[in-house]
């Protein structure tokens, strides 16, 4: 099937967000809990981060 015209989402596992933000696991769950971030996505009971919300509730949180 072609996939033109459709967005491609990318999940990362908790480990791969945490070392793309060089942060440690807890500041990463502390992060993922917020209320606000929108790209936390549970599969059975493993928990991916898609990439682009990440990225963008990065941005909008900047200090």
């Amino acid at each position: 099937m072609d996939n033109k015209g459709k967005e491609t989402i990318e999940l990362l596992t908790r480990a791969e967000a945490a070392q793309y933000l060089n942060i440690c696991l807890s500041t990463l769950d502390k992060l993922i809990n917020d209320r606000k971030f929108y790209g936390k996505v549970n599969i059975g009971r493993r928990v991916f981060i898609d990439k682009g919300q990440l990225n963008k509730y990065i941005q909008e949180n900047m200090y």
